[in-house]
């Protein structure tokens, strides 16, 4: 497997090598319904697969806006795979790879409708609780984003102002209070 994952680093073609990472996740993933993974072996080899999927996702040239548009919308197709319906982490892990692309607002958009709709979904379930949170909690990665943005916009102090207000508004948000403080 190692091979087949250095192969998928070494690909020139973007959208090739996203497939077949795509595959190889699905396999593996696919695998711990039937194998034994008492050693980690098959986890190991989920997490960096995941990891090699941000690999290539970070390193877009973000100047190719059609490339990004592609690699987003694999992503979050991916996101809707029958097989992270066992495996909640895994699908959160692909959805928090959007947020690399959130800087464009029609991704944002989509990436927030679609966490909006699986939380929804969730919602009566008590065993999707910490997903939901999970899922909430990159949307407020997503607010944070634009935070920072901000901060090369209008200054420092005003980006602490816009925090401030925010931390009083939600105070009774710890979750987003948290991603807050990681702005300062």
């Amino acid at each position: 497997m190692e091979e087949l994952l250095e192969k998928v680093r070494n690909t020139q073609n973007i959208l090739l090598a996203l497939d077949i990472a795509f595959l190889l996740l699905d396999e593996a993933i696919g695998a711990f319904q039937y194998a034994d993974d008492s050693n980690g072996e098959i986890g190991s080899l989920v997490t960096e697969t995941i990891g090699l999927v941000e690999e290539i996702a970070v390193g877009i040239d973000a100047s190719d806006v059609n490339l990004r548009e592609r690699v987003f919308n694999k992503l979050l197709g991916q996101s809707d795979s029958k097989v992270f319906d066992e495996w909640d982490e895994y699908r959160i892990d692909m959805l928090r790879l959007c947020v690399k692309f959130a800087d464009v607002e029609e991704f944002r958009e989509k990436l927030r409708m679609k966490i909006e709709y699986l939380v929804d979904k969730n919602s009566d379930n008590n065993y999707n609780k910490y997903s939901n949170e999970s899922m909430l909690r990159i949307l407020f990665d997503i607010v944070c984003e634009i935070i920072e943005k901000y901060k090369k916009i209008a200054g420092k102090k005003k980006q602490e102002c816009m925090i401030n207000e925010l931390s009083a508004l939600y105070r009774k948000r710890p979750a987003f209070l948290d991603e807050l403080s990681k702005v300062r």
